[in-house]
């Protein structure tokens, strides 16, 4: 809108219908959801090097669950509101550069349930949020320096005084240091500060190495300062999501980690890409959920930590242009996970995961791909083994070109091809996949 004006409008209404458990039709094995969101923002330079920017955001969704407690079926009803509102400075300058911004987000949950069974308790949650930093160059080091205050408050008449709050508070230094053309270091340091659980730095380091103009190594260590929700850790919290419950739990810690990664980009040839990066990180306090029943389709669930626990891992890809028409690309994530102290595996961590994907492309605007999704076996949160499964799709589409920059996008293709239930595969699934089903889509651009 003119030079120095610029506007972002964005609307959206989407509906979905829940989906009837294949295994008992009168409950749902996902729920539905019907959701109005619109978003408007503008940013104004102030001068060649400043710009402000305000803007809001706002929804209302409605999730419907058919579910069943102690043998009742009922239907269960969320309504919520979210509102976001942001205001931002931001400046280049020739010596230095930086950025402030402000924002308040808010949602408001209420729930209904039919059948004579008593709704979940109303709750509104409100987060505000300060954050700032500059960055400016001093010698062969680029400097930035920030920091970021928060507070956040839990409504809820289940909890003590019918409310929490919480503030937490962190500064930060970084500093990428060239110590040689080819070798870039970055340290830096971040001190948190939680009203609740008291103050900790976290220092991290990392290396890249330009090897070559085809090969990139990369490596470093990260430690992290993570402190719980409200609703993790006020103990008369209880909220529903779809055929869950979580209840809160006054004894959850924060969680800490010590993280190691080491990993290489290389562009092995014309058209081949090779991506790898190995990691360990041993975690003290993770905060996790731990089952305490299952009634029907419903299971609740306890906040909880796991005093030690290690993640290690693999993630690897690789892409290919075969011919100037068809491609592939293959992603593998591999996991090895441990509860340090009964030697068991973490819960809900498939310890493999793979994306494949084979694309055709011509000069017409044809498109055709095959992608096939694998998640490897894991166990559930009572402890059970779950099996390995694998999600087919395809599609076929065609782009089109309308009159000036326009361009018309047309989809069609199958989701789930094997039709998949995981219900069948095992009753510990804590989710569900959506069928078999037939999707088309049109987007236009201009």
């Amino acid at each position: 809108v003119g030079e120095r004006l610029s506007l972002r409008v964005n609307a959206e209404l989407a509906h979905s219908a829940p989906v009837a458990d294949r295994r008992n039709p009168v409950l749902s094995e996902i729920e539905g959801n019907h959701a109005k969101n619109g978003a408007l923002a503008a940013r104004f330079a102030l001068t060649p090097e400043q710009t402000v920017e305000a803007g809001w955001s706002g929804g209302k969704e409605q999730r419907v669950y058919d579910t069943d407690s102690r043998g009742k079926v009922y239907r269960s009803t969320y309504d919520i509101d979210r509102t976001q509102a942001h205001v931002g400075w931001e400046g280049r300058f020739d010596q230095w550069r930086g950025r402030v911004r402000a924002y308040r987000s808010e949602i408001d949950i209420t729930n209904t349930a039919s059948n004579g069974v008593a709704p979940t308790r109303p709750q509104n949650m409100t987060d505000d949020v300060l954050d700032g930093h500059a960055s400016f160059k001093l010698g062969s080091h680029q400097l930035t320096v920030g920091g970021e205050w928060r507070d956040e408050t839990l409504v809820n008449a289940g909890l003590k005084n019918g409310s929490d709050s919480a503030t937490h508070k962190a500064l930060f230094v970084q500093d990428e240091i060239a110590l040689t053309d080819a070798l870039m270091l970055t340290a830096g340091l971040r001190a948190d500060n939680h009203q609740l659980f008291g103050s900790e730095l976290s220092p991290r380091a990392y290396l890249v190495w330009e090897a070559s103009p085809a090969l990139v190594v990369k490596g470093g260590f990260g430690h992290a300062f993570k402190a719980p929700t409200l609703k993790q850790i006020s103990p008369n919290y209880v909220g529903a999501e779809g055929p869950h419950t979580f209840m809160g739990n006054a004894n959850v810690k924060p969680e800490s980690s010590n993280s190691f990664e080491v990993g290489a980009d290389w562009q092995a040839a014309p058209g081949w890409t090779l991506r790898a990066t190995a990691f360990n990180t041993e975690v003290k306090d993770l905060i996790t959920y731990r089952l305490l029943s299952t009634v029907g389709t419903r299971r609740t669930y306890q906040y909880d930590n796991i005093n030690a626990a290690r993640i290690r891992g693999l993630e690897a890809g690789v892409a290919w242009d075969i011919t100037r028409a068809w491609s592939c690309s293959n992603d593998l994530t591999l996991l090895n996970t441990r509860d340090k102290t009964t030697g068991k595996k973490l819960a809900d961590r498939p310890s493999s995961s793979q994306t494949s994907r084979l694309e055709w492309k011509n000069a017409s605007g044809w498109s055709a791909r095959v992608a096939a999704e694998f998640i490897g076996s894991q166990t559930a949160t009572d402890g059970k083994p779950l099996p390995s499964y694998a999600l087919w799709s395809a599609s076929v589409g065609k782009q089109i070109a309308l009159d000036g920059q326009r361009k018309l996008a047309l989809r069609a293709g199958l989701e789930n091809i094997g039709n998949v239930n995981l219900a069948e595969k095992s009753a510990s699934f804590g989710y569900a996949e959506r069928a078999r089903r037939l999707f088309v889509s049109a987007r236009v651009d201009f």
